[in-house]
């Protein structure tokens, strides 16, 4: 947890030693492009996650129980 926090503390305090407080757009960009990166890795996350989802809801409407072939499969073995 600490870590996300100095990862965090560390991007937002980087740029004040670097530039200086009057170019106020780069703040701006800089925050901007930050808040972009964050909701594009946020919508990845809940694209892969949709993908799954309708990959699992196409095997289980087509009746493909999983556990049910194995315990079939595990009987025929028997």
């Amino acid at each position: 947890m600490s870590t996300i926090v100095n990862t965090l503390l560390f991007i937002v305090l980087f740029p004040l030693f670097f530039f200086p407080i009057k170019s106020i757009y780069f703040f701006f960009f800089y925050f901007s492009s930050l808040c972009i990166e964050i909701i594009y890795y946020i919508f990845f996350i809940f694209l892969r996650k949709l993908i799954i989802f309708a990959i699992y809801r196409l095997f289980y409407r087509r009746n493909c129980d999983f556990s049910k072939l194995y315990y079939e499969n595990h009987e025929l073995y028997r």
